[in-house]
């Protein structure tokens, strides 16, 4: 069983060099790069199963619960802009958007961006914005690459959970990606035995992708690697060990 964190600043990237972390399994966090086969569970401090994803945004097609979603926001209002500053509307849906999750999630969207530094202008971030009249109702945060895009954060009103706007805007960002030729899109990843996750795998679980770091390529996702793992106390005591060392 391969087991590593890692993370790295770098002091410039470029599009097609953010593309490659990308395509290494490598995600942003902050305004760093990260990468970790294992995370911490908070709840029943075990260590559990970090897996990677993405998709083809070639093979991604229409399905009849997307056209639903599509459909019944047919009534809002969407931009799509480059993002460079946090304005207060985007700070107060945030604030409104956490305090109603019940999984973790950072404190405010500066720390989720920029941890307590000021923007270093690393990532290409873009927005999309739906509306509903005026009113700011749901956001996605994309950081963008030369082939690739990478997804941030999503944050929305719960008011209007009724309308999934977290799939609305994974379908947003779909639409965007085709429209400016981007053919990777780089949603996060699944957590085994956390089910919250498991929306990433909207888009289609048939087309999705998994990062395996045992020979350092992507794989068509099978759901065998969302069962627990088998592991020794060696094992455990082992992962424990990296992730203190690492994180703590």
């Amino acid at each position: 069983m391969k087991i590593y964190n890692y993370t790295e600043q770098p002091d410039e990237l470029n599009p097609e060099d953010f593309d490659d972390y990308l395509a290494r399994g490598w995600y942003r966090m902050y305004q760093n790069l990260f990468t970790v086969t294992h995370w911490l569970n908070g709840d029943t401090f075990e260590m559990d199963r970090v897996w990677w994803l993405r998709y083809d945004a070639r093979n991604i097609y229409v399905h009849h619960s997307h056209k639903k979603i599509l459909r019944r926001a047919g009534r809002f209002g969407i931009s799509i802009e480059a993002y460079d500053e946090i304005p207060e509307e985007d700070v107060e849906l945030y604030a409104k958007y956490r305090s109603w999750i019940s999984f973790d999630g950072y404190d405010s969207l500066s720390k989720c961006l920029y941890d307590d530094e000021e923007n270093l202008g690393l990532f290409d971030t873009w927005a999309i914005s739906v509306r509903d009249g005026d009113q700011l109702i749901a956001k996605g945060l994309i950081d963008l690459g030369s082939n690739a895009v990478m997804a941030k954060v999503s944050f929305y009103d719960p008011e209007y959970i009724r309308f999934s706007p977290g799939k609305l805007l994974m379908l947003l960002e779909v639409e965007f990606m085709r429209e400016q030729g981007f053919r990777w899109y780089y949603p996060g990843y699944v957590i085994v035995g956390r089910p919250k996750f498991d929306y990433k795998l909207f888009l289609g679980r048939e087309i999705a992708e998994y990062f395996d770091p045992e020979v350092e390529c992507w794989k068509p996702f099978c759901e065998k690697i969302m069962e627990p793992e088998m592991r020794t106390e060696d094992e455990d005591a082992e992962l424990i060990h990296h992730f203190i060392r690492h994180w703590m």
